[in-house]
């Protein structure tokens, strides 16, 4: 959406200094972009051998939700991020090295993708959503108190896509 504004805008007769400036952000824009879809690259070809490993799965679960959110989760290219986020995470859960907080976090960006992409998914994100409930536990109060918020609007947004007639509890 923000590109095809800005794109209107570059050639809208509505001025030069709103047309350059709308052009300046469009390249900003795609910069941000290609950079996010390069670092997956770069993060993807990362062995199991190399010294941030670890760090490197973290990142590329996080890269892919960002590259998710950028194309929009209600388009098709998307699912391919959130297939990929999904399976990534499985890897990453794995991986030593990843620390409790790092795997709630990603759990819990597993949970926004199956329930906000355009084919939805809520028994995957309550699997993930259990994960991070017990990753909980050992966390300490920052981390918690951090994540902890998210965790719940997560948990509502599971009850609206689980069972839509019965999230908003009993009709007026």
């Amino acid at each position: 959406k923000a590109k095809t504004l800005l794109h209107r805008l570059t050639t809208a007769q509505r001025g030069p200094p709103l047309a350059a400036t709308a052009g300046t952000l469009l390249g900003r824009l795609a910069k941000v972009t290609l950079d996010t879809a390069s670092q997956i690259t770069r993060l993807d070809q990362m062995s199991a051998q190399d010294s941030g490993y670890a760090a490197s799965r973290y990142e590329l679960c996080l890269l892919l939700h960002r590259r998710w959110q950028e194309i929009g989760s209600s388009r098709v290219a998307a699912s391919d991020y959130a297939i990929r986020l999904e399976r990534e995470t499985k890897i990453m859960m794995d991986v030593s090295g990843i620390t409790s907080p790092q795997k709630a976090r990603v759990c819990l960006l597993v949970a926004d993708v199956t329930l906000n992409s355009r084919e939805k998914k809520p028994a995957i994100a309550d699997q993930y959503l259990a994960r991070a409930d017990v990753l909980f536990d050992s966390l300490d109060e920052q981390s918690r108190s951090t994540l902890l918020p998210e965790y719940h609007f997560r948990r509502y947004q599971w009850a609206r896509v689980a069972s839509p007639a019965d999230a908003d509890g009993p009709a007026a």
